[in-house]
């Protein structure tokens, strides 16, 4: 029979390795969230040169120089920094909201 402190030892040991495991697991998860936080950036597409289209974007650009929510950082929800996990987060919404609610109406 193992005596009780080689037991206690690997114990120890156990909870020393699951600790540092999950602030590992910690460590990339908050690395993966601050790589999905940016600069919102808008690309105006490769329409033609004409002077109604010169104009448009002219317009466009201006507007957003003038917009501050446009030149804000976007921070993603923590729980999904990038957009695949973005996109589960809303289907499960979605799916609750369709599946899982009761109906307003009542049969009597």
């Amino acid at each position: 029979m193992a005596q009780p402190s080689a037991w206690l030892c690997s114990l120890v040991q156990k909870v020393k390795a699951r600790k540092r495991l999950v602030t590992l697991l910690a460590f990339l998860w908050i690395a993966n969230y601050l790589r999905g936080v940016r600069r919102i950036r808008l690309h105006f597409g490769k329409a033609s040169r004409s002077q109604q289209s010169e104009n448009a974007r002219d317009r466009l650009g201006r507007i957003l120089r003038r917009c501050p929510a446009l030149h804000a950082v976007y921070w993603p929800p923590w729980c999904a920094p990038d957009a695949f996990m973005q996109f589960v987060l809303i289907a499960f919404k979605e799916f609750r909201s369709q599946v899982l609610q009761r109906s307003p109406y009542i049969r009597e």
